[in-house]
């Protein structure tokens, strides 16, 4: 279905990006430098087919959809003590104004740790990066997945690497991970204590998913039922490096580490999404999904469980046997066949072009 948007591209900071599916619409390289180096080429697939998708319209009269044109991640911020950009909200809710006056559909995407909050176009439809299922149920909401690069193109020659089924799963995880102090839990109050004030109300903890990681990765190292294949880090060494050698190294450990693996852990880190479990799918791997009160892309058309060892959060305590049982259920063509579903999975409906080829769905 080809949509016809209207997205104006003049908002003045040029040091903010547009958001990527506007970019081939507007000649400047608005905000090229916010992208992440390894993430250069996660929308190329989408960019060229960008013409059979949508047609940016002069005239807001004449659009299908308003795209609200800069993620509201820029307004939010990067973290829960960030301040905000209240020049860019205003913006955007001018924005937002004018298209509900001229009856137009509005759309606007929130990437991020907080995408999770609420913001002030009620009756948007948001993209939300983080989202909690029962949060958004019977709103505007829908989950959007986090968008990663294409690890099959990228490392391994466009080859899916399908491993065979041995008696014992290999679970991996490449990742950061600390063992809890009291420093944790401290941050862990004073976030509660600053949404009380804030809000007047508490709210899901940015440190959770480090609080359950730990307990996490100690019961599969306890576990006489998996095979682990576990790097710890102990402090971000992918994000936080500037050399690029090194940053490289640490990109192909963490490829590597999920190539040997049978299943990938999947869990919630500062919001509730994991980029890890996109990852996993790409890959052809199989994810174990912590459920922490997710949302997924399209889980009100597709079945993710077809394709995910889910693992209920007052459960995780029994994650290795749960991974074990759903490994035991398999025959060896269905391990294999599962690796390949997966991967298609990841490139017709959470690739940048999977899911805006299929964005029509939700305006039906």
């Amino acid at each position: 279905m080809h949509l016809s948007i209207y997205a104006p591209g003049d908002y003045p900071d040029t040091d903010l990006p547009l958001l990527p599916v506007l970019r081939p619409f507007f000649a400047r390289e608005n905000g090229a430098s916010a992208i992440p180096w390894h993430q250069a080429n996660i929308y190329q697939a989408l960019w060229q087919q960008q013409s059979a998708l949508f047609t940016l319209v002069d005239n807001l009269q004449d659009a299908d959809l308003v795209v609200l044109p800069i993620d509201w991640y820029w307004v939010r911020g990067y973290n829960w003590r960030s301040s905000e950009n209240r020049a860019l909200k205003h913006y955007l809710i001018d924005l937002y104004a004018q298209a509900t006056d001229a009856n137009k559909r509005v759309v606007a995407f929130f990437t991020g740790d907080r995408s999770c909050e609420e913001i002030p176009v009620n009756n948007a439809l948001v993209f939300r990066e983080s989202a909690y299922r029962s949060r958004i149920a019977g709103t505007h909401s829908f989950s959007l997945p986090a968008f990663v690069e294409d690890f099959v193109s990228c490392y391994t020659d466009g080859v899916l690497q399908v491993r065979t089924k041995q008696l014992t799963p290999v679970i991996g995880f490449c990742g950061l991970s600390n063992k809890l102090t009291y420093q944790h839990h401290l941050k862990h109050l004073v976030f509660l204590l600053y949404m009380l004030v804030r809000s007047g109300r508490l709210d899901v903890s940015p440190y959770k998913g480090e609080l359950m990681r730990d307990r996490i990765l100690a019961a599969i190292r306890d576990s006489d039922c998996l095979a682990h294949n576990l790097i710890v880090r102990t402090e971000n060494t992918f994000i936080g490096v500037a050399d690029e050698t090194r940053k490289m190294q640490l990109r192909r450990e963490y490829v590597q580490n999920m190539l040997d693996s049978d299943y990938v852990l999947c869990c919630r880190g500062s919001g509730n999404f994991s980029y890890r479990l996109y990852e996993t799918l790409c890959m052809g791997r199989i994810p174990v999904v912590v459920d922490t009160d997710l949302s997924l892309p399209f889980d009100h058309l597709l079945d993710w469980r077809k394709h995910v060892v889910w693992v209920p959060e007052d459960e995780i305590d029994r994650l290795p046997e749960l991974v074990s049982r759903f490994h035991q259920q398999l025959s060896p063509g269905d391990f294999e066949q599962l690796q390949r579903d997966n991967r298609q999975f990841w490139q017709e409906w959470l690739s940048p072009l999977g899911f805006f080829q299929n964005f029509y769905r939700f305006l039906e």
